[in-house]
């Protein structure tokens, strides 16, 4: 979760962050959610900053399905 004292010109709608990192919103919300991207809800709706995507962006993440452990 984010600072509360957050400058709220500074928060962006995840489906600008969307535009921006080529993620879907919908993924974002889930990462948001789940604490891997800072993040804050007003209201319904979910917003982040651009220096928390970037930060985020800059993590090592791996794609696609994950390996199924036996």
């Amino acid at each position: 979760m984010m600072n509360k004292n957050i400058n709220v010109d500074d928060l962006i709608p995840l489906s600008e962050a969307s535009d921006i990192c080529g993620l879907t919103s919908g993924h974002l919300n889930y990462l948001v959610r789940n604490n891997k991207l800072r993040g804050i809800k007003l209201g319904r709706n979910w917003f982040t900053t651009r220096e928390a995507l970037e930060n985020y962006l800059k993590t090592n993440r791996k794609s696609g399905p994950k390996k199924k452990t036996t």
